[in-house]
Order: C-alpha cells, then structure tokens, then sequence
C-alpha cells in the first residue's frame, strides 16, 4: 500500500512540474515540442486544428507517467547494470506504446 501511495506522489509531483514547464514554455506562443514534432511526422498528424492547452496537458500526463514507471521499476533491482538495462527498455517501449494510443486517438478525430 505505500508503494502505491509513494507511486501516485511522486507522479503528482513529476506532472505538476510537466504543466509548469509547459505553461512557462509556451505562455506567448505554442511552439511545438520535441513530442508533436514526433507525432507530426512519424503518424502524419495534422495538429493544427487540435486544442493545444489539451494535447500539451497528455503529453505531460504520458511522459509523468513513463518517468514514474522507470524509477519504480529502477528501484526494484540492486544490481546497476540491470537498472540501465530495464530502464532502457522501458522508457523506450513505453514512449513507442503511448504515444502510439495518443495518435490512434487523435487520428480517430481527424
């Protein structure tokens, strides 16, 4: 039960400070981050029509909620080599993973 709660914390905490840099990057004029640049070109997205405020709110919930799953997942192993090896491979399928449901998503409005 306090892994759970520590989980929900520390990724409250990791998103608040997501929305922060987001709402402090892109105050005068959206500009587009690494992560719709992505889903631009690689799921030949038209973003333009889309709510911004709400897209750049998922993409700090997706990238909360890898970082959160890496460290927890980090933590469970003692042996170095092995946490950069999973974390590797975490953060990795989970971006692929996410943000593929995040273009389905916004494919199935276009």
């Amino acid at each position: 039960m306090e892994n759970v709660i520590l989980f929900f914390i520390v990724f409250i905490i990791i998103f608040s400070f997501h929305m922060i840099y987001f709402s402090i990057r892109n105050k005068k004029t959206i500009k587009k981050t690494m992560e719709i640049l992505y889903l631009e070109k690689k799921y030949k997205l038209n973003l333009t029509n889309i709510n911004s405020n709400k897209l750049l709110k998922q993409i700090a919930f997706i990238n909360s909620f890898i970082f959160t799953i890496t460290l927890f997942v980090m933590n469970l192993t003692t042996n170095l080599f092995l946490k950069f090896l999973v974390s590797f491979a975490l953060i990795f399928s989970l971006v692929f993973l996410l943000y593929d449901i995040l273009a389905n998503h916004y494919k199935g409005k276009e």
